[in-house]
Formats: structure tokens, sequence, C-alpha cells
């Protein structure tokens, strides 16, 4: 965190997608430090990027198109 100099607490990990890898890195390492409250509404205000936000509790929280990005649940991914 930058704002105390420790390590991020809120957040367990933070993905998110875009056209720009440079972005969405950009944005994912301001969205977990941020946190999911303050770290959504920003990426709800920038266009064509998706987040998904897991907090330190382990509970999820996306952004309001992430979900047209999930798998549908009859799809099985497995391990190469």
């Amino acid at each position: 965190d930058p704002k105390t100099g420790f390590p991020a607490r809120r957040s367990i990990s933070a993905t998110v997608t875009s056209v720009d890898p440079a972005l969405a890195d950009a944005l994912s390492t301001a969205l977990f430090v941020m946190g999911q409250e303050r770290g959504l509404k920003m990426i709800e205000s920038i266009g064509g990027v998706e987040a998904l936000v897991v907090d330190s509790t382990g509970k999820l929280f996306a952004s309001s198109g992430f979900k047209h990005l999930e798998l549908p649940s009859s799809i099985e991914l497995t391990a190469d």
C-alpha cells in the first residue's frame, strides 16, 4: 500500500480484463490496493474493463459486466 508503505491487506486477489494488457495490469494493482468498494467504483467508471476482487475474508466481488465473462457451469475445465 503506497499510502502506508506496508503490504495491502484489503484484498487477496484482483483480476482485471481489458484488450490492453498494460492497462489491465495497472488497474488490477490499483484495485488490489484500493479494496473492492472504492476499486470497483473506479472500474465501473472506465469503459472496456471488467474486474473480480477477492477480499481478505475470501468473499468475491465483481464489476457489473464480469458475469458475461464467466464460463457456464456446464463446462468442465481440466488441467493438462
